[in-house]
């Protein structure tokens, strides 16, 4: 890749950018019948892991663009980034393994908790090594399976393999093939994904592709830019117009073929605010913003164990205290269920109770896990 730009050397207001949507994708899968829930930004709110690619893409390519020259800059990149992704991915699934058998104590007493028996289904001996070996975005499984979230973090950790190769083979020309990738992925995902942007467990690789290689032609485009010390003028209108675009688009695309368009939008949200030069790219960078952005990925991590944990605690207190605490949402395939009583401001409630839990549990995660992990791969990486 061609000479760096040398103004930024982490970008703060992403970092803002990551960790509020983090926190909408934990939304997104909490099933508590609050006022939020079901409302099209919230539904839709899935659409943020293309951001994340996205993002990766870009940011990647920041940091690694001139320095993956020899085959030992490659080792040394894929003991990093294997470092900062396999250690909680694997820890969060251990969670999972015994909220399973969890499952299997409280199924003897009260009844079967789920759709499925304890370890079956999408939580079978099966499915546990295609997690364990980040190989749940390649249509191995029947569906999403345990830390459902995940599938995105194993096609990421192979989608770095290719970015490695890329650079390697391609060397200042890699832009070139990074397009061509990214609109292969686009192809698979407009001809097979038959919810489009909504691939996951089947396609979700040839989506991160997509979304991830887009990132890195983004950042020559960027580079150039940068370089003309331009995009000065009307940044903070600018920034205005790219966030009520992606609130709109968000709260309408559903899973149509219109979703397609999420990685461009997504890229152009990236692109505005990298530049760190509006009023809202200054709120983005507060400490709150960062504070959040550093933990986005055990945001991501955990939150939905968390919700599974509030729908099973819910499911059980019912059938003890003999109250109708879930109801059933007529849903494509079979019903949703849901955590209702009280009320929708009860559910108002536990749904800020929920964040407060994820953003807690992902604070402990990150220091605890994250942080010691990726101070030892990278060690090792040395």
């Amino acid at each position: 890749m061609t000479e760096m730009p040398k103004r930024n050397t982490h970008f703060f207001v992403l970092d803002g950018w990551r960790g509020i949507c983090a926190l909408f994708v934990a939304l997104s899968h909490l099933r508590v019948l609050s006022h939020v829930y079901g409302t099209g930004f919230v539904h839709n709110s899935y659409l943020f892991v293309d951001f994340f690619f996205v993002l990766s893409g870009f940011v990647l390519t920041h940091t690694y663009g001139r320095t993956l020259v020899t085959p030992a800059d490659v080792r040394n990149f894929v003991i990093r980034r294997f470092g900062r992704l396999w250690p909680l991915h694997a820890a969060i699934f251990l969670v999972f393994v015994v909220l399973e058998f969890g499952k299997l104590a409280v199924a003897s007493r009260v009844g079967r908790l789920g759709s499925h028996a304890p370890f079956g289904g999408a939580a079978s001996p099966y499915t546990m090594v295609t997690n364990i070996l980040l190989m749940n975005s390649w249509g191995f499984d029947p569906d999403t399976t345990w830390n459902g979230p995940s599938w995105s973090i194993g096609a990421e950790f192979y989608t770095y393999l290719v970015f490695a190769g890329v650079l390697i083979f391609a060397g200042k020309r890699a832009w070139l093939l990074a397009a061509a990738i990214s609109a292969t992925g686009a192809a698979i995902i407009a001809t097979f994904s038959p919810h489009y942007m909504g691939a996951s467990y089947d396609y979700g690789f040839f989506r991160c592709l997509y979304g991830f290689f887009m990132g890195l032609v983004l950042y020559e485009i960027y580079r150039r830019r940068e370089a003309a010390d331009g995009a000065r003028r009307g940044a903070s209108m600018r920034e205005a117009a790219i966030l009520l675009g992606v609130a709109i688009f968000v709260g309408f695309a559903n899973e149509g073929a219109l979703t397609l368009l999420a990685p461009f939008l997504f890229a152009g949200a990236v692109y505005i605010f990298a530049f760190e030069r509006g009023i809202f790219s200054r709120t983005l960078s507060l400490p709150v913003f960062r504070y959040m952005g550093e933990r986005s990925y055990s945001i991501y991590m955990v939150h939905f164990a968390i919700s599974l944990a509030l729908l099973g605690a819910g499911t059980v207190a019912g059938k003890i205290l003999r109250l109708d605490m879930m109801t059933n949402i007529p849903a494509p395939g079979r019903p949703i269920a849901a955590l209702s009583f009280g009320g929708p401001y009860a559910m108002d409630a536990v749904t800020v109770v929920y964040l407060f839990a994820v953003l807690g549990t992902a604070s402990l995660t990150y220091r605890f896990i994250e942080v010691p992990a990726r101070r030892y791969f990278n060690a090792l990486a040395k």
